[in-house]
């Protein structure tokens, strides 16, 4: 597995990696209404208003527009995520009694097979009795359309296939991921089409106080996992940080100021004391 895989999900490893910063979930954005010198972020608990925002939502939703924005994002910027759309790729997770496909820990097998119908197995992850199944592409994709239960039972079947009847019989929990109906997601890592591999570099472009990253905007780590990839964007943070900063009036007051409330804004949602006094939303 990788070494950023997080033992009880990324929602706990999130808040932990940086504890500096006070996260909000399940706080969808309906509205961004930005210009040159602030930004205000409309969500169904109420506003919040800021200098700038930085947004790592997937290329597919900046594309088919679910979050508004006014003035609407630039032509350019729209049609570099219309060139990265996204993948498919899910994930059936198991939990197993005990260890009935005899492999150690954190061990990855793939399947060498000439049918689309495969998987990846990844087992005994961090040394737990947990496994999972990745599946991806156009099968992948027809599966997940299935639901949760067309999945498992997929898994089940690929175990028996590759372990015997005793594999499946040693399923005690399962759960599945379904990223290409979630509707903040709509999909999976994104897929530059030929020739356009640049429009990582554009959807990086300033758009007055907003600046788009994750791992779309990485032009060598977006195959990693959405994760990885957003947490490697940490230079273009600090870059629009920079400018963001450069841009304030009578930055000697605003330093002495309590970053924590700079940072919160206007809006109704407080945040926690900064060392660095940018004040950016996350989103």
């Amino acid at each position: 597995m990788p070494r950023s895989a997080a033992a009880r999900g990324w929602e706990s490893w999130w808040p932990s990696s940086a504890s500096r910063f006070r996260f909000r979930f399940s706080t969808p954005v309906n509205r961004i209404v930005w210009s040159k010198r602030d930004v205000t972020v409309e969500t169904r608990s109420g506003r919040i208003a800021a200098r700038a925002a930085i947004i790592t939502v997937s290329s597919n939703i900046l594309a088919t527009g679910n979050i508004k924005f006014d003035p609407e994002l630039p032509r350019r910027h729209l049609d570099a995520a219309g060139k990265l759309t996204l993948g498919s790729y899910d994930r059936i997770a198991l939990q197993m009694s005990g260890n009935p496909l005899g492999l150690a820990r954190d061990d990855i097998l793939v399947e060498q097979s000439n049918s689309t119908r495969t998987a990846l197995l990844s087992a005994n992850i961090g040394g737990s009795t947990l496994c999972s199944i990745d599946i991806a592409g156009a099968f992948g994709r027809d599966l997940s359309a299935q639901g949760e239960q067309a999945m498992v039972a997929f898994a089940k079947e690929w175990l028996t296939k590759l372990f015997g009847s005793e594999a499946a019989a040693a399923v005690k929990k399962s759960s599945a991921t379904n990223w290409n109906s979630a509707p903040y997601v709509l999909g999976a890592m994104s897929a530059a089409a030929p020739g356009s591999q640049p429009s990582r570099k554009i959807l990086t472009e300033p758009i007055g106080c907003v600046f788009l990253a994750g791992e779309a905007t990485h032009e060598t780590q977006w195959a990693r996992s959405t994760a990885p990839g957003t947490a490697a964007s940490a230079p273009l943070r600090r870059r629009c940080a920079r400018s963001v900063r450069s841009r304030m009036p009578n930055r000697r007051r605003h330093l002495r100021g309590r970053p924590s409330r700079v940072a919160a804004g206007r809006g109704p949602i407080d945040g926690p004391e900064l060392k660095d006094p940018m004040p950016y939303l996350r989103l």
